[in-house]
């Protein structure tokens, strides 16, 4: 509390004036863009970028010929105390009498999965045990065209923030004679 009346006090004693210099983000002098908001656009695309390079080599073709068929869902795997994301699951599927089973995430896209659901599975047909959900392919087509469109903007952000922060930047140091 001390502070906040010391804070006050040394507001009141120099005027109007000292409050909005203590409350500005800005000095005079500096660039009017801030560098770090050029840094968070940049880190921000860098991410969105990388998932869409992701999303993109999920719903990439297997490369060879694929079926579909039913499978379902046999077990739910809760995640952990520190995991993010709502779990996955097991996804018992057959092919020529035999019994497959693959992991996947639980909510793959617009579906979340519970015990016993049934889920189109897409398998590798000379080698079955290579599978996927059709689920999570559909889902990381969507996100394919999605998030490189969101890169792309927030690069465009950083870039034309970047630009902003240089021209502040040589003004500021211009007015100060250097």
């Amino acid at each position: 509390m001390r502070r906040v009346r010391a804070g006050l006090g040394w507001v009141f004693v120099r005027g109007p004036a000292a409050a909005y210099a203590l409350a500005d983000w800005r000095r005079r002098g500096q660039p009017l863009v801030p560098g770090s908001l050029v840094g968070f656009f940049l880190l921000i695309a860098v991410l969105f970028g990388a998932l869409g390079l992701h999303a993109r080599s999920v719903a990439r073709p297997m490369g060879q010929p694929t079926a579909t068929t039913n499978g379902t869902v046999v077990a739910v795997h809760e995640p952990g105390w520190s995991e993010k994301g709502s779990g996955s699951v097991d996804i018992r599927y057959t092919v020529a009498g035999v019994d497959h089973t693959f992991e996947s995430d639980r909510d793959p896209g617009e579906h979340f999965l519970r015990l016993g659901d049934v889920v189109p599975v897409e398998y590798v047909v000379a080698e079955p045990t290579r599978a996927r959900s059709t689920w999570v392919v559909e889902s990381a087509r969507e996100d394919g065209v999605y998030w490189p469109w969101l890169a792309g903007i927030c690069a465009v952000l950083g870039l034309l923030s970047g630009l902003g922060y240089v021209v502040g930047r040589s003004r500021s140091s211009a007015r100060r004679g250097g």
